[in-house]
């Protein structure tokens, strides 16, 4: 969308149903959506070249759910497989090292200033350090994000002097927000937990008049009831939180 709103066409021919995911880098813009990949400079959407014939086990990085930038490489996430670019080489992987495998299907993949928040297999880890080979997963929440409710934002919008990014995501414990160094803070603990796991959710962080706002919708399961109340209909624990 353009500053005055107005749509511009950039690829075509695209699965309806597979979301994309992007992430900003040094002024390009990259997309992946488990089958494509590439970049938008320009308003224009590039596919990534294959790597040279003579360059032996290397291969074009493997399209994702998810994508994501850390420390000079891209990293993209699909299954259960945690896959990631050369260093400085964003379009080009080695297949037989670039890629960790966890052991469940990956569901948030977001950096921050010193590691990344990763959530597979209905849990949430921080992997830190400076390279993917040498990054180890430590636990730090005992369930898993919810499908596309990561959000990064910097700390100083969230706890003023606090420099650096963090990542707010939603689970079936409520809302979370993961602060640089693996310091992870539940901030809806006994107050409010969703009471359906959505098939997919989409979020957003703004500020409003001052006070930054975490928003993040469901795309509810087809088994789900609505109750119907005067003239909205009206689901049984949807909840605005501020």
């Amino acid at each position: 969308m353009t500053p005055n709103y107005s749509p511009v066409t950039l690829l075509t021919g695209l699965d309806a149903v597979s979301n994309m995911d992007f992430v900003h880098v040094n002024g390009r813009v990259y997309y992946t959506n488990g089958t494509v990949i590439g970049y938008i400079k320009n308003e224009i959407a590039t596919a990534f070249p294959s790597p040279s014939s003579d360059k032996q086990f290397k291969r074009t990085l493997r399209a994702g759910n998810y994508i994501e930038y850390y420390r000079s490489r891209l990293y993209t996430a699909i299954g259960n497989v945690m896959s990631f670019s050369d260093a400085t080489r964003f379009y080009r992987m080695d297949l037989r090292y670039n890629h960790k495998q966890f052991d469940g299907i990956i569901t948030m993949m977001k950096a921050v200033n010193d590691g990344m928040y990763i959530s597979a297999g209905g849990k949430t880890y921080f992997l830190s350090g400076a390279s993917p080979e040498k990054m180890s997963p430590i636990k730090v929440a005992e369930s898993g994000a919810f499908p596309g409710s990561a959000v990064r934002v910097g700390s100083e919008e969230i706890i003023p002097g606090v420099l650096g990014d963090a990542v707010y995501w939603e689970s079936d414990e409520g809302v979370f927000i993961g602060y640089p160094s693996g310091r992870v803070k539940n901030v809806t603990w006994n107050h409010w937990t969703p009471l359906i796991y959505p098939n997919r959710t989409s979020a957003a962080f703004k500020d409003d008049r001052g006070y930054g706002q975490y928003i993040c919708t469901y795309e509810l399961p087809g088994n789900i009831t609505l109750d119907i109340s005067g003239r909205f209909p009206v689901y049984t624990g949807i909840t605005t939180i501020s």
